[in-house]
């Protein structure tokens, strides 16, 4: 009796163990890119690449694989095995996607493996490809951004050098540059408001002054002796055109 009850549930057990190898056989994808439902892919150099959880023949299953658009037209691509995956196929678009178009990756029940197992089922995937319009009011604003940063820093970067550079010759005792023209006439305005006393300017005069004044001051003043010289000279010119009618 006892033998009798270990036969069984030997082959109890034995049916049990081998009742998945028998029902759980089938072909099935593995992992699948784009993944079903993705959104913003590129619309050039696009593919799709399937794992399968068995070999494929891909040869022979070419007709299994096929991508179709919104509007249910299918668009050429090439079915291509991986050698180094035999369990992976890829799918390459021949020629470049609509923008803000839906896609959908399409594999027929009837694919089968080298084992001889089958998907049993279609197999349905959805992507959907991004808008160019959206891409170039992004990168434009990215450009914007880019180059708004760029000059600010160059700015910062620039008035920080010069800050330095102003501390050096802070540290060293050198005198601010500053412009002759510019020096000279607020000298001139200064000036304009006092009586003149007569005397000849003078460097002597001056001696208080910067030496960029002292400059300014004699440019000053060589400027008014050539237009006294002018205007001298001008009159002179008109005082012997004068006599010279008189005499005719």
């Amino acid at each position: 009796m006892k033998k009798r009850l270990a036969m069984i549930f030997a082959v109890m057990l034995i049916c049990l163990t081998s009742a998945p190898m028998v029902f759980g056989a089938g072909l099935t994808v593995e992992s699948i890119y784009p993944k079903s439902d993705d959104t913003g892919l590129q619309i050039v150099n696009q593919m799709a690449r399937i794992v399968f959880s068995g070999e494929i023949d891909v040869e022979a299953n070419k007709d299994c694989f096929k991508i179709v658009d919104a509007n249910g037209k299918a668009q050429d691509i090439m079915v291509l095995e991986q050698e180094d995956e035999p369990n992976r196929v890829n799918l390459v678009l021949v020629k470049d996607l609509e923008q803000n178009m839906t896609y959908t990756i399409v594999i027929d029940g009837a694919l089968t493996d080298k084992a001889g197992n089958e998907l049993g089922k279609e197999y349905t995937s959805s992507f959907t490809t991004r808008s160019q319009k959206t891409d170039s009011i992004v990168t434009t604003i990215m450009m914007v951004v880019m180059f708004g940063a760029v000059i600010v820093f160059t700015l910062r970067d620039q008035r920080k050098q010069q800050d330095e550079q102003d501390n050096k010759d802070k540290k060293a005792g050198k005198e601010k540059k500053v412009n002759p023209y510019k020096e000279a006439k607020k000298g001139g305005k200064k000036s304009s408001g006092k009586k003149s006393s007569g005397k000849k300017e003078t460097t002597q005069d001056l001696r208080p002054l910067s030496k960029t004044q002292i400059r300014a001051e004699e440019i000053r003043a060589q400027r008014k002796k050539e237009h006294r010289e002018k205007v001298n000279r001008i009159m002179e010119e008109n005082k012997k055109k004068n006599s010279q009618k008189k005499k005719k």
